[in-house]
């Protein structure tokens, strides 16, 4: 017999849109056909899980976390400490929001052009535009640059302010429904559709339940916010890194069915299945590698011990700590990241190929640089016509 999604009575089958178990956002790649119908796939995704992937952007997108399926993170527009406009790209990349040219004509008619591009990605995309504002051709504006003194300014973004926010209803409840359906891979359809699991369909379905009322305030007895950090942390952390996201589902010997929804390994939340009814003695567990999703699986974990998870427990200094290890992760990944952009980009201003020499120069560009990162002071230098032309894609004469 077909099973029935344990949201709805519509049947399911072999042509049922596949829901992921662990969020996709959260990197997860488990997916299955058995749990929930179409429509109620569809309005979850645009509501509920939609909520908890923005409570994850500003860490996925600091960490360069790519999805389940291999996309990338979103980028996020904000303004760092000076004012300046930007978007954080995928790695938590600066680029500059703002006209990264300007067109200034003279009473006389000369064209006074200043360009602040990151010259290897923008401005060849950008050199159309100039002209159409200048009123020259493409091949003119190559020419007037070709000839311009250039200087190459690499400018540290001052602090960007962002703020998690963690515990908003929706994402509470898209954890509650990634619970009962890793609890249907382990039970079965038939299992959630007894009463006994009726008040965490609920609060999936609408936020509310007998035992937490109308209110996202009202009563802790479904879901609660966990902090302490999982009795099997090491392993965990060895097999899908520091970052790992984990669920976790059990029940005890009088079959209360509880959960446990991991969030990067720094935030946990606690969720009711069942009060009591449920099969005893049994349970289930996915973990996945955020900044690697290949690495993941089902019942990785299962060393928890059931009576673990039977209570929860909320302290925010430790969830603190958590945080800034995980920015200090991100330092680790953006300082490697700018070196070798730093390395890559002294090469190609001095058209090192493979098996080139590196040159004095070479060198001391690099070094130059790499110090200013470190130090996070801003550097500037003279481009040479011979750096000037190779950028421009031109041969030197």
């Amino acid at each position: 017999m077909a099973p029935t999604c344990i949201f709805c009575p519509t049947v399911l089958s072999e042509r049922t849109k596949p829901e992921h178990i662990l969020l996709n956002a959260l990197g997860g790649r488990r997916t299955t056909r058995t749990a929930i119908c179409d429509h109620c796939n569809n309005l979850f995704g645009s509501t509920i899980d939609d909520d908890l992937a923005k409570m994850v952007l500003p860490i996925r997108n600091m960490l360069g976390m790519r999805s389940g399926k291999g996309k990338k993170a979103p980028s996020i527009s904000t303004v760092d400490a000076s004012g300046r406009r930007l978007v954080l790209m995928h790695g938590g990349q600066p680029k500059n929001a703002d006209k990264p040219y300007s067109v200034d004509i003279e009473s006389s008619g000369a064209r006074n052009i200043k360009v602040y591009a990151d010259p290897d990605r923008d401005l060849e995309a950008i050199i159309p535009h100039i002209a159409a504002e200048a009123g020259y051709t493409t091949e003119e504006i190559r020419q007037h640059l070709a000839n311009a003194e250039a200087r190459l300014v690499s400018q540290p973004v001052d602090t960007v302010h962002g703020r998690l926010s963690f515990g908003k209803i929706g994402s509470q409840r898209a954890m509650m429904k990634a619970c009962l359906i890793l609890w249907s891979e382990k039970v079965g359809n038939a299992e959630l559709q007894k009463s006994n699991y009726q008040s965490a369909k609920d609060f999936v379905l609408s936020g509310s339940s007998p035992e937490r009322g109308e209110s996202d305030h009202e009563g802790l007895h479904i879901c609660q916010l966990d902090t302490r950090k999982l009795p099997n942390n090491t392993p965990l952390a060895e097999e899908y890194g520091p970052c790992f996201n984990s669920i976790f589902v059990g029940s005890n010997e009088s079959g209360r069915v509880v959960g446990f929804y991991s969030v990067h390994n720094a935030i946990g939340w606690w969720f009711v299945l069942a009060e009591s009814g449920g099969p005893p003695k049994l349970k289930i567990a996915i973990a996945s590698n955020p900044l690697d999703p290949k690495v993941h699986s089902v019942d990785g974990g299962t060393s928890f011990e059931v009576n673990w998870i039977e209570s929860a427990k909320a302290e925010t200094a430790e969830v603190r700590e958590r945080i800034i290890s995980i920015h200090q992760t991100y330092q680790e990944k953006a300082r490697s990241s700018e070196l070798e952009k730093i390395i890559n980009g002294s090469l190609k201003n001095h058209g090192i190929k493979e098996g080139d020499l590196i040159t004095e120069a070479v060198l001391h560009e690099i070094s130059h640089r790499a110090v200013h990162l470190l130090l996070r002071m801003p550097s500037e230098r003279p481009l040479t016509k011979e750096e000037l032309h190779h950028l421009l894609g031109k041969k030197n004469d």
